[in-house]
């Protein structure tokens, strides 16, 4: 299958029925401000009769915002009714998972909870940012760790409950779990 990136008029465009994807107002605030600063830069994929499938609340938003059109994937053959629907759940339920330790040593606390994380999906209580070093620069966190080898997934599986409690009393603190 082949898509091919077409411009619509919003008012042209019709929500598909069994669309199940929603966002928190905090959500629909992100995005909101995503789109203010960046643009439309993720098209709406749409049916070839229209009907949308990924992209509902992009669109809500856009239309909220003044837009008056948007850029569009459009399959080059119609999609029956069971590849919309699996179509429309995977461009909502595919989205990966994070590399926390990428996240907690590469990136600002202070930027990722702007941007749309919570404190609580940082696993902190509160975002730093109040301490300043001389001439009143921020000085950075200092970051450790701690690995843990396991004989046996059992072990490892047993402990990570135990763990995830203990990581939970630490402002700040952060686990991952590998298993090979």
């Amino acid at each position: 299958m082949k898509w091919k990136l077409e411009k619509r008029k919003i008012k042209d465009l019709y929500e598909y029925a069994k669309n199940a994807r929603t966002l928190t107002k905090e959500q629909s605030a992100h995005l909101h401000e995503s789109i203010d600063k960046f643009g439309q830069c993720e098209p709406v994929v749409i049916n070839t009769d229209d009907v949308i499938i990924g992209g509902h609340q992009r669109l809500r938003t856009m239309r909220k915002m003044g837009y008056k059109e948007v850029d569009v994937y459009v399959p080059d053959s119609p999609l029956s009714e069971k590849e919309v629907e699996e179509l429309n759940i995977r461009l909502n339920k595919n989205t990966g998972d994070w590399d926390w330790d990428m996240l907690a040593n590469a990136w600002d606390p202070s930027d990722l909870v702007e941007w749309g994380f919570t404190a609580k999906d940082l696993h902190m209580e509160e975002i730093p940012g109040g301490d300043e070093a001389e001439g009143g620069e921020q000085s950075p966190p200092k970051k450790c760790s701690m690995t843990i080898h396991f004989m046996d997934v059992g072990h490892l599986q047993e402990a990570e409950n135990r763990i995830a409690t203990i990581v939970e009393e630490y402002p700040g603190a952060t686990h991952k779990v590998k298993i090979p």
